[in-house]
C-alpha cells in the first residue's frame, strides 16, 4: 500500500492519459454505433476527469488560499459526483450491449432501478455540500470524513450489484471475454471499497474504476475485431471520401500513364490485377 501512495500521482497521470487517448480514438471511429460510442466516450471521459480531480484534490489540500479553499471543495466534490458518473455510463454501455449482442427485447428492470439509484446519490451529494453529511473541511482545508461517509459509495455500489447481476444472469449471449470485462468492472470496486474504507490517502476506488474502464474499451475492441474478420468474404466498401482518393491514385488514361488504364470507381472498389484482396 505505502508503494501506491508513492507512486499514486504518476499512477493517476497515466491512467488519465490512456483515458484520453481512448476518448479520442472512440470520437474519430465509424465502426463502433452512435449509443456505444456515446457511452465508452462518457466513460472514458467521466474516468479522465474523475483521476484530474483526485489529484487536484491532494494537491490542493492543506492549502488555505482563496484558490486552496475553492479548489479542493470543487475537486472533492467531482471526485463523488463523477463517480456517479462512471457508474451511469457503463449502464448505459451495459444496456446497449444486452439489447443488442444479448438479444433482449426490453431493457431490464434492474438497470433502471440502478440510474434511479444513481439518481438519489446525485440528489444527496449535492445536499451533503450544504449539510456536511459526507464530508467536511477544517481549518486547515484538509478533507474530514462525517459519519455518515459509507453512504456516499452505498448507492453507486447498490447499481453495480445490480449491473453485475444482469451481466451473469442476462449476458449468456455475450462473448466471454466482453463478458468476463464487464463482470470485472462491476466486481472489483466492491473489493476496493472495503480497502477503501480502512485507508485515507490512497484513492484505491478511483484507480480501479479507472483501470477497469480502460480493460472495458480494449475488450470491446477486440470483440469489434473479431466480428469484422469473422465474417466470409467481406469486402471494402469505401465511403465517398475513400473513393475519390483512390481515384486520384489510379491512372484512368493511357496518356497519364502509358500501358494502363483503369476503369473508375463506382459503387463497387475496382482492385487492380495482382494486389492483394481486401478482407473485413
Amino acid at each position: 500500500m505505502e508503494v501506491i501512495r508513492r507512486f499514486q500521482p504518476e499512477i493517476m497521470l497515466m491512467l488519465s492519459s490512456v483515458c484520453g487517448i481512448i476518448a479520442v480514438f472512440v470520437l474519430f471511429s465509424r465502426a463502433i454505433g452512435k449509443k456505444r460510442k456515446r457511452a465508452l466516450m462518457m466513460i472514458e471521459l467521466s474516468a479522465m476527469a474523475l483521476l484530474i480531480s483526485d489529484m487536484l484534490a491532494y494537491r490542493f489540500r492543506g492549502n488555505v488560499t482563496r484558490l486552496g479553499y475553492y479548489m479542493v471543495r470543487i475537486s472533492n466534490f467531482l471526485v463523488f459526483f463523477l463517480i456517479l458518473a462512471l457508474v451511469y455510463s457503463f449502464n448505459l454501455y451495459l444496456i446497449d450491449l444486452l439489447t443488442k449482442e444479448g438479444q433482449l427485447s426490453r431493457v431490464p428492470r434492474r438497470l433502471r432501478a440502478a440510474e434511479l439509484l444513481l439518481f438519489i446519490g446525485a440528489v444527496l451529494l449535492i445536499l451533503s455540500q450544504f449539510t456536511g453529511l459526507y464530508y467536511t473541511f477544517d481549518a486547515t482545508n484538509h478533507y474530514r470524513r462525517s459519519p455518515a461517509y459509507a453512504l456516499c459509495y452505498l448507492f453507486p455500489m447498490m447499481a453495480m450489484f445490480m449491473q453485475l447481476s444482469a451481466i451473469l444472469q442476462l449476458g449468456g449471449k455475450l462473448k466471454k471475454g466482453v463478458r468476463i470485462s464487464l463482470a470485472l468492472f462491476a466486481l472489483l470496486p466492491f473489493v476496493a471499497s472495503v480497502l477503501q474504507y480502512f485507508t485515507y490517502g490512497v484513492s484505491l476506488i478511483n484507480m480501479t474504476m479507472v483501470g477497469m474502464a480502460v480493460v472495458v474499451f480494449i475488450f470491446a475492441l477486440v470483440d469489434l475485431m473479431r466480428q469484422w474478420t469473422g465474417r466470409p468474404g467481406m469486402r471494402l466498401k469505401p465511403s465517398d471520401g475513400n473513393r475519390e482518393i483512390l481515384n486520384g491514385c489510379i491512372c484512368r488514361r493511357p496518356r497519364h500513364c502509358p500501358g494502363r488504364s483503369m476503369q473508375r470507381i463506382s459503387t463497387r472498389t475496382v482492385i487492380p490485377r495482382g494486389w492483394p484482396s481486401i478482407q473485413g
